[in-house]
């Protein structure tokens, strides 16, 4: 039934057509769905999990006609939300899969599931898996195949604790040998030997041989592997030659050291169970106002905990921190009503969130791969997966720059503790330099620049005391010869042969005026040198003088 409707990638149209039509064919019958639900109370291993895959497959098909028939079923999304505490990890993931595939876009069960304590279950999930750090990918598939393998555990057994990599479906593709580190040069070898023959198979599935007539011959109620290499099977028992797949596989799990580095879920699960979050929370506010109140938000604080040493992130790493940081900015998204995004803003200052950020804004190491994946509010259509780091603030995330942003954006403590923020360099700096340093330099990538610029425009939204901070510092009594200030860089950038830091420039003096009557008063004050021997004249007129001069040149190429 799970092979019917689920469809791979790389299917033909046809059959992804045929995949819906059977869909459609089997919850035309309302019953036929609740008949599954009910399945799913059997504790037994090979009746459960089962069900779990057939209703992923199925609301992957039909996502909103059978969420409909769940919603309606008595019980129903709570016996979904049971799987969360199965003690075995295979049916606890692919739980995970089916939740998330339950709640796309379904604000009624998105609210059921959070009421149902979701978020209690998901965070523990997470911090029991190692929050960010996560660890290898194994996926429920090859999690099955040590339990029915293993000559330690009998088939009606629990799934052992995995700690294996194997590429057996389609999410677990490789076999990370660097977090092998600890297990022995033979061990290692041995994985990788049955990795590439398990790749060589189209697909490898597990299942219980029964008494039944088959083209040849009877055979025995046995544990077996059926191995599917294009339309022929063979079968192989685990008890059969010791040269053959399964009987490397068993050796192999027996051999491992114990004392050996754990490979677990962790990372894929913690990825998992951060993008169901992001369903629940993303444009629900029951659910955010549920999640702020039952104290959540404090939860998050560990996730960003980074050391001194910041080298050799692992990809899952990454992937969990800029899930994570997504995660932040759905709770403080400007789109967000004002009176919760503000109430949000306020315990992560409290819970000591912010802080966090702000130390892996300046921390040096933060892999640049964390770089690719920021989607700048101002908007960009250039995407710097191909651009190499440039010095500073090209080995930070722009997705951290961002999600600082709109947690202190109209909030005038958290906008005062990130004035006071430091980058660790010598001599030290204020990170508000730091950024307008990156913004106004050419070398840096287009949309690190934009997120910089929204993040001073964050800064100064609804901060009069931030505005007349930047003003003063363009202001003849208070400029300092001896340090760069934040006033002498947007000038600097506002006459910069370089268009961009023109504009960027321009855009941030702007937000330093907007509705400041005080503050505009103020910058008529400023005086500018433009050259040696001449008298300085005042920044307002450098700009007219700069406007005509464009002026004058688009009449000429006219």
């Amino acid at each position: 039934m799970c092979v019917i409707p689920f469809t791979e990638e790389n299917q033909q149209v046809q059959t992804d057509d045929l995949g819906v039509q059977f869909t459609e064919m089997f919850i035309k019958q309302q019953e036929n769905v609740t008949m599954v639900l009910s399945i799913l109370e059997e504790f037994d291993f090979h009746v459960r999990w089962p069900g779990v895959k057939l209703l992923t497959s199925l609301l992957r098909q039909q996502g909103p006609q059978v969420q409909q028939i769940i919603l309606v079923s008595p019980m129903g999304v709570s016996r979904l939300m049971d799987l969360l505490d199965d003690s075995r990890e295979v049916i606890r993931n692919d739980g995970l899969l089916l939740l998330q595939q339950l709640t796309k876009s379904n604000a009624a069960i998105q609210k059921i599931v959070a009421f149902e304590n979701a978020f209690e279950r998901l965070l523990d999930i997470i911090t029991e898996e190692g929050n960010s750090d996560g660890g290898v990918a194994v996926r429920p598939g090859a999690s099955y195949l040590l339990t029915m393998t293993s000559s330690s555990c009998s088939h009606a057994a629990a799934p052992p604790q995995a700690d294996f990599v194997c590429p057996v479906e389609g999410r677990a593709k490789y076999c990370s040998m660097q977090a092998l580190g600890q297990v022995r040069e033979a061990q290692r070898l041995r994985i990788a030997v049955l990795c590439s023959a398990l790749n060589r198979a189209d697909k490898v599935s597990l299942c219980r041989s029964r008494s039944v007539n088959t083209r040849r011959g009877r055979h025995r109620k046995k544990m077996g592997v059926v191995v599917r290499s294009g339309a022929s099977y063979r079968t192989r028992t685990a008890a059969g030659s010791g040269s053959s797949t399964v009987m490397l596989l068993a050796q192999t799990v027996c051999t491992l050291d114990q004392t050996a580095l754990p490979l677990k879920l962790a990372g894929i699960v913690v990825e998992d169970c951060l993008l169901l979050l992001q369903n629940l929370l993303k444009y629900n506010n029951s659910n955010q106002n549920f999640f702020k109140e039952g104290s959540y938000i404090q939860r998050m604080k560990p996730w960003f905990e980074v050391g001194d040493d910041n080298s050799g992130w692992s990809a899952q790493k990454v992937t969990n921190l800029h899930l994570m940081l997504q995660l932040v900015r759905v709770l403080v998204s400007p789109g967000n009503p004002p009176g919760a995004t503000s109430s949000c803003q306020k315990f992560m200052y409290q819970c000591g969130l912010l802080q966090q950020l702000c130390i892996i804004l300046m921390a040096t190491g933060v892999p640049a791969d964390i770089l690719t994946e920021c989607q700048p509010p101002i908007g960009s259509s250039i995407h710097p997966r191909s651009v190499s780091p440039n010095e500073w603030l090209g080995e930070k995330d722009f997705t951290t720059i961002n999600t600082v942003s709109e947690v202190i954006r109209g909030n005038q403590v958290n906008q005062d503790y990130f004035a006071s923020v430091n980058a660790p360099s010598n001599p030290p700096r204020p990170a508000i330099v730091v950024l307008l340093m990156s913004m106004v330099n050419e070398r840096q990538p287009f949309v690190l620049r934009c997120a910089v610029l929204y993040c001073f425009q964050c800064f100064l939204y609804k901060n009069q005391k931030g505005q007349g901070e930047i003003v003063a510092t363009l202001l003849p009594s208070t400029i300092d010869a001896t340090s760069l200030s934040a006033g002498q860089l947007l000038c600097g950038g506002l006459f910069s042969t370089d268009s961009l830091s023109n504009w960027c420039a321009a855009v941030a003096l702007a937000h330093a005026l907007l509705d400041n009557s005080t503050q505009k008063e103020q910058l008529l004050r400023v005086q500018l040198a433009t050259s040696i021997g001449n008298p300085p004249v005042s920044l307002l007129q450098q700009c007219t003088n700069i406007l005509a001069q464009v002026q004058v040149f688009t009449w000429h190429l006219k």
